[in-house]
């Protein structure tokens, strides 16, 4: 076979090589040249509104990440040492390993800087543990960055107001619930087991919770005595708006709240106060933790406000700013969680969460406090929603909190996304310090109020474990929760409104080394794979009218089977064992060092599928009972297995009457 015509001319073998190779670096050049264009026409986020900004002001509020390969080694190396604990410091290591990270990216700032061209540009904030650069840019300045391959992505940086803490109507998406009784508490801190926690002996003492919000007054009654560390990150178009008259401060006073001519002038008191305060009569959740508070906002005109009155809001620059510098802190105070009462856009689901307009540079940030042991508590949102969460409440290394009434439901004003909603808190009507006078109070409604709790809660789960990681007391807190049914019309689902109490107490059933839990999101189950959803699966409400008491359990539908072991401990009346309900109805006692196969325990439900919706008790009269707090507990396994499961206890009190 012929594979040229014998009529055309001949090329030499060198010469077709030579053709050969210069036509494949034609393409590669090409491919490259194609591959960056691409990579350039995706790095900036929201790029039409930046142009508009240069367009009509002349430049744009931006923040460039740099493209520092060596960052994800050297941060492991640092974040392998978490926030110190009361009494145990930070090695030598340690801050060997922080000054590497932070030596390298200010050396890959420089760079970047020194490289830009002579177009006016403006930088407005560098940091220590992240590869980002706040920057006002010109027009030619951005393409430059855009081209550049030392940069991975730009994205504007905005103003973020406060959510709403008052908001009137009830949305048609939220309906009355037919699944929880109401039961009114006398204060917030009685719901979420708080006050039982302090007669326990925890309250947060020996830690930090960091509020990162509009200013503090620490002055206000419900915050003497406590050792208060401050810092201020915050600043306009062309100025610092510190106390101190520039961009960043630290120490007395720097946290110092807006006058109440701006809308959110009282937001970081308030949330300081039910996370961490004690007046002696008025306490928040961690009474004796400790506050570092970060002013992270600044003042805008009544134009630049959606609600036509001047309002703080807070730079996404000057919120990383807040988390560079707790990170930074973290080898001097032990910091069990931020605070971050705030929200911006909605996003419906979780990748969208990660990776929006607004998030990415917040993410980093928060993915970094988590390795770094330090949890980041943040909103749901205010907006009725059935289907969205605000960021960087949605962020998936955040802990996103929504918020319930004083009737223990689902507040009306709460935003509600299954796969991104963590755990409930009271937000209604919650009465807190107010920067008015130092012994001015006042009650506020938001899930700007529930975060908060979450926060001191945190502090006080520390102060019981704390080595305890942010995964663990997350999983700590949603399995020992109260289930709580939306209200949104047409779902089935469920979340935990925490209960520190419960969440304190130690688990039944100790599980030996070489087991693994799984962790508590049941329809991201690889073993179990739960059907139909609600949140938590586990012990349901606790009925009971006058003198008797029932405890009822509600369990899903499995997609295979599993067994079902129910148990009570009551260390009031014996403290070496629990108790078994078996199949009969009867109980059997074990001791409390474990589960131990040899033991044999027969599950309450053996191989099914569900749904399971019956008492565990029947009706017993409150006066058979010994007078004692009761722990409740569900142990879900696979059929005839120990080595995967679920843990889920509730608790209750019998008074006798």
């Amino acid at each position: 076979m012929k594979l040229f015509s014998a009529n055309l001319p001949r090329i030499s073998f060198k010469l077709g090589f030579l053709l050969f190779v210069a036509m494949s670096l034609f393409f590669a050049v090409f491919s490259t040249l194609a591959a960056d264009g691409a990579a350039a026409a995706g790095k900036i986020l929201g790029e039409k509104a930046l142009r508009t900004s240069i367009r009509t002001g002349g430049f744009a509020r931006v923040l460039v990440r740099l493209n520092a390969p060596e960052t994800k080694r050297l941060e492991k190396a640092a974040f392998a040492h978490r926030t110190i604990t009361p009494g145990r410091g930070f090695s030598r290591a340690a801050a060997e390993a922080d000054k590497a990270l932070s030596h390298y990216i200010r050396s890959m700032t420089a760079q970047v800087v020194s490289g830009l061209p002579a177009s006016p540009y403006r930088i407005n904030r560098t940091y220590d543990f992240f590869p980002v650069v706040a920057m006002d840019v010109s027009g030619r300045v951005l393409d430059y960055l855009k081209a550049s391959l030392q940069v991975s992505t730009i994205m504007e940086d905005r103003p973020v107001p406060l959510p709403p803490t008052e908001k009137g109507g009830v949305s048609y998406r939220k309906q009355p619930s037919s699944f929880a009784k109401p039961q009114v508490y006398p204060t917030n801190t009685d719901t979420i087991g708080a006050e039982a926690a302090w007669a326990k002996g925890y309250t947060g003492a020996g830690w930090y919770v960091a509020i990162l919000d509009s200013g503090v007054l620490t002055s206000h009654e419900s915050f003497a005595g406590k050792n208060i560390v401050e810092a201020c990150f915050s600043h306009t178009f062309n100025k610092g708006t510190c106390p101190n008259g520039k961009s960043t401060m630290y120490g007395a006073g720097a946290a110092r709240p807006f006058i109440n001519l701006y809308s959110g002038y009282d937001h970081g008191t308030h949330v300081a106060g039910i996370a961490a305060g004690n007046s002696g009569s008025a306490f928040g959740v961690a009474k004796d933790a400790n506050i570092i508070a970060v002013q992270i906002f600044s003042p805008f005109t009544a134009s630049e406000c959606t609600r036509h009155e001047p309002c703080v809001m807070t730079w996404d620059s000057d919120q990383l700013a807040a988390l560079d510098y707790i990170l930074s802190v973290r080898d001097t105070y032990p910091i069990a969680a931020v605070n971050m009462s705030i929200g911006s856009e909605l996003y419906s689901d979780q990748a969208s969460c990660d990776s929006g307009k607004d998030t990415p540079m917040l993410k980093y940030a928060i993915d970094e406090l988590r390795d770094a042991g330090i949890a980041t508590v943040s909103v749901s949102g205010n907006d009725s929603s059935c289907d969205s969460m605000e960021a960087p409440g949605c962020i998936s290394s955040a802990i996103g909190v929504g918020a319930v009434d004083d009737s223990d439901q689902e507040a009306f004003f709460n935003d509600w996304q299954y796969n991104m909603l963590d755990l409930l808190a009271p937000g209604v009507n919650i009465y807190s310090a107010s920067p008015d006078s130092p012994t001015a109070y006042k009650e506020l409604s938001g899930t700007s109020m529930a975060a908060p709790q979450v926060t001191g809660a945190w502090a006080i789960l520390k102060q019981k474990d704390p080595a305890a990681s942010v995964s663990d007391i997350l999983y700590i807190l949603e399995s020992t929760g109260v289930p709580i049914h939306t209200l949104c019309s047409g779902l089935n689902d469920y979340k935990p409104r925490i209960n520190v109490d419960s969440a304190l107490s130690p688990f039944l059933i100790p599980v030996p080394s070489g087991r693994t839990r799984i962790d508590y999101a049941p329809t991201d189950s690889p073993i179990m794979n739960v059907q139909y959803l609600p949140y938590p699966i586990g012990v349901g409400p606790i009925a009971g009218d006058g003198d008797i008491i029932n405890v009822k359990i509600g369990l899903y539908a499995f997609s295979a089977p599993v067994d079902i072991y129910a148990a009570v401990y009551a260390p009031a009346t014996d403290p070496d064992n629990y108790y078994l309900f078996t199949p009969d109805g009867g109980l059997k006692p074990f001791p409390l060092e474990g589960l131990d196969e040899n033991l044999a325990p027969l599950p309450w439900k053996s191989d099914v599928t569900g749904p399971i919706d019956e008492s565990l008790t029947g009706d017993i009269l409150s006066s058979q009972l010994p007078v004692s707090t009761y722990y409740l507990y569900l142990l879900v396994t696979p059929p005839g297995r120990m080595d995967t499961y679920y843990l889920l206890s509730t608790s209750f009190v019998n008074n006798g009457s």
